[in-house]
């Protein structure tokens, strides 16, 4: 396992180091929480084309949940410094089976930079298929994005991104590594970097009711 961690972080560290360019449009990670049952909450922190990245899903019911993703990125182009933000809402209605998982977020995102034509907004929905065991998750992934672009002469653009994401760990946490993909319908010198991407982090999974049984009584 502590090969397989360094392993990962190689990896992390080339796809950071060779990802810098002044693009528009930064892809997000495909977030897969893989949520089970009522009171599951999941928590991902990511380094992937958008930057670094911070997400959070909660179920409060079974087979719905909802969910927050910010990221975070800076990069330097003709001596100015540059920041990109983007900060994601989601609703997921999910079926969970034994092993199986299957979601289908859909979601909005509003993306600023202090550039004075680096702002859009996107809307996607994001099916997804995948098993989960005790330690180890993959998930075959697909999202399909409308983008605005907020500088009018940009207009709007669709993207399709596909992607494999694999956890391996141990019930609460896993490492998380993923691979994809994407495509889109015009606007192609906007795009960030390339169209394969790697993303790497880590991923927590638990439940509220799990945790409170847990608690020792007085």
């Amino acid at each position: 396992m502590k090969t397989l961690i360094l392993g990962f972080l190689a990896i992390a560290m080339l796809f950071v180091a060779t990802s810098c360019g002044n693009y528009v449009y930064r892809h997000t990670a495909l977030r897969t929480p893989m949520l089970e049952k009522k009171n599951d909450i999941n928590a991902q922190i990511n380094v992937a084309g958008a930057g670094t990245e911070f997400y959070g899903a909660w179920s409060p019911i079974n087979n719905l949940a909802f969910s927050v993703g910010y990221a975070v990125a800076a990069d330097t182009s003709g001596g100015e410094t540059r920041r990109h933000e983007d900060l994601e809402f989601c609703v997921i209605p999910y079926y969970a089976d034994k092993i199986l998982r299957l979601e289908m977020p859909m979601g909005y995102a509003m993306k600023n930079t202090n550039m004075p034509y680096g702002d859009y907004a996107r809307m996607f929905f994001q099916p997804s298929v995948g098993a989960s065991w005790d330690v180890f998750d993959i998930a075959f992934i697909t999202r399909y994005t409308y983008i605005q672009y907020a500088y009018s002469p940009y207009k709007t653009d669709n993207r399709f991104e596909g992607g494999l994401m694999m956890r391996a760990g141990y019930k609460y946490v896993k490492v998380m590594l993923q691979f994809t993909i994407s495509d889109g319908s015009r606007n192609s010198q906007m795009v960030d970097y390339w169209p394969f991407h790697i993303g790497f982090g880590l991923n927590f999974k638990f439940n509220t009711s799990d945790l409170s049984r847990n608690k020792p009584v007085n």
